[in-house]
């Protein structure tokens, strides 16, 4: 593969055009929490990473989100503060956005 001289900075500013209802529909598939220039890191790092590694990753972090979904549900059940269950919810955010 060649390289250029990007590949040398630690730091790489890129404009780029596409057509609006492209942008659109992409955007609005972005969760409203999540900063545009993060998700477009989010998909330049998946793919970029090695496939064993990723598929290890999604596994472990699918674990960690269905115990986060259990204790919700556990605690909803239960009748408990909605501060509680909204605090698992947004463990359950951090872990997806971590691995997307």
């Amino acid at each position: 593969m060649a390289r250029d001289a990007a590949d040398d900075r630690d730091e790489v500013t890129y404009q780029f055009s596409c057509s609006g209802a492209l942008w659109t529909e992409w955007k609005r598939s972005v969760p409203r929490d999540v900063p545009l220039d993060e998700e477009i890191r989010a998909l330049l790092r998946r793919e970029t990473t090695d496939a064993d590694d990723l598929e290890e990753k999604y596994r472990l972090t699918a674990i960690r989100v269905r115990r986060h979904a259990i204790r919700a549900n556990q605690k909803l059940a239960a009748g408990d503060d909605t501060d509680d269950i909204r605090e698992e919810i947004n463990d359950i955010v951090q872990l997806v956005n971590g691995v997307i």
